[in-house]
């Protein structure tokens, strides 16, 4: 079922990515005010993290929406509950783990600046999200070879240049570098 839900993302992205669904609008920090957050719901661990980088982005001004999916059937640890905050799990996917169309309404009826992806691991809920989602701006870690994202980090490049393995390779470390490439855009694009 993997491979066929794969299969059928990446149809999808290219098919999107052919008729031009989504075209790029490059915003620095600064220029982004609606945030949708994209997050792998595991461990009591990450769900802190997410806590944390809501309450950052806030604190910036931002107005955050976040959705997180598990990588497993179900929760094994309660989620710290925040504003503006859905878990999608299995029973909201069909056959192909696409979400359902309760899902998408919910994120439509908001328009985002940016979308954050901070899944480190293939997660098809969230890439279908991610590839629909009507963000000017879509960041993402490459996961996957079809076009997700207009900015892709490449962690597995980070790591290769690091001198130390000591550093933890996180959803703040990711969130950290994120932000740190937005500050330092300078688009020509008209302001959103």
């Amino acid at each position: 079922m993997k491979f066929l839900s794969r299969k059928k993302i990446k149809n999808a992205a290219i098919k999107l990515s052919d008729a031009n669904f989504h075209i790029p609008k490059f915003l620095n920090y600064s220029d982004i005010h609606s945030i949708l957050l994209l997050f792998e719901a595991d461990d009591a661990e990450k769900n802190l993290q997410v806590k944390k980088i809501v309450q950052i982005l806030k604190a910036d001004g931002k107005k955050v929406t976040a959705i997180g999916c598990p990588r497993n059937k179900k929760l094994k640890t309660d989620f710290p509950i925040f504003e503006n905050l859905t878990i999608v799990d299995k029973s909201q996917t069909d056959f192909f783990e696409k979400p359902r169309h309760s899902v998408f309404k919910s994120i439509d009826a908001n328009k985002f600046d940016a979308m954050l992806d901070l899944s480190l691991n293939e997660n098809i809920p969230l890439q279908y999200i991610a590839l629909y989602s009507n963000a000017l701006l879509k960041i993402g870690v490459r996961k996957t070879s079809f076009p997700l994202y207009d900015f892709i980090l490449d962690i597995d490049s980070i790591v290769a240049n690091l001198k130390t393995d000591h550093l933890p390779i996180d959803l703040l470390y990711i969130f950290n570098q994120i932000i740190f490439y937005l500050k330092n855009i300078q688009s020509c694009d008209e302001k959103a």
